[in-house]
């Protein structure tokens, strides 16, 4: 066995897809999703022997601690944690509730900060101890018309960068995928919301066009994940890498 992973957001999209990879590079992986179906439905696609999944909302710090505390015990480490819980709400700053605000940082900063917290003291005894923090293109590449959003990724970025720095003596790398537009679930699900906003259906429009000529696929991440985490990326922290097909540029 490779070693321990978590996944947090495992239940569909970009999140699946890095789970069954890790269980191709044969990791035992810890699959955390808050939705019962979504976590059926990963034992029902991949049926590995090797994959755990357990009812979790990340944004519970409780019981995000109670779990990874039961595994670094059970397992005696952890050597990977993938964040890649995110939420998105299009609207410019007069179009967004305080609710939006909250909701935007402890869904996409907060649960980072739980998790890495709560990892920490099991990923010392790792030989090759990864975290990796699914922030966005937006996170550099800001759009006022999905400014909570781009605000809290941003903040990821920074963080990961932080993190980087102060857990190297550790031997803890920390890196950060900033994704562009990426066919999956998550974009298909702001379409309804893009209707109702001024500029929304805009936004949509322009994400989907990219000099690639494609929107992105899960399986790209999924494939920069397992580089990141590798032996061959060692030298690899505070990076924040975009994988966008050439759209912000």
């Amino acid at each position: 066995m490779s070693g321990v992973a978590i996944v947090t957001g495992a239940g569909s999209g970009i999140g699946f897809l890095v789970t069954q990879q890790l269980l191709k590079e044969n990791y035992r992986v810890i699959a955390l999703d808050k939705k019962q179906e979504a976590l059926l439905q990963i034992q029902e696609k991949l049926k590995h022997p090797h994959l755990v999944s357990k009812l979790c909302d990340v944004t519970d710090q409780e019981r995000v601690q109670a779990i990874f505390s039961e595994v670094g015990d059970q397992e005696g480490r952890i050597d990977v944690l993938f964040n890649g819980v995110g939420w998105m709400k299009i609207g410019g700053f007069l179009d967004l509730s305080e609710e939006d605000w909250d909701l935007s940082f402890q869904l996409n900063l907060k649960t980072v900060i739980y998790c890495v917290k709560s990892a920490l003291p099991y990923m010392k005894y790792s030989d090759n101890p990864c975290i990796i923090n699914l922030s966005s293109i937006f996170g550099v590449s800001y759009d006022e018309r999905a400014i909570a959003y781009s605000v809290s990724k941003s903040a990821i970025v920074v963080l990961t960068q932080c993190l980087a720095k102060q857990l190297a003596s550790e031997r803890i790398r920390v890196n950060a995928i900033l994704p562009g537009p990426v066919n999956t679930p998550f974009i298909h699900g702001l379409n309804a919301q893009a209707r109702s906003i001024p500029g929304g259906s805009r936004l949509l429009m322009e994400l989907s066009f990219t000099p690639l000529g494609r929107l992105g696929k899960a399986e790209d991440i999924a494939a920069l994940t397992v580089f990141l985490i590798s032996p061959q990326a060692s030298y690899i922290t505070g990076a924040c890498i975009p994988i966008d097909g050439g759209w912000s540029l």
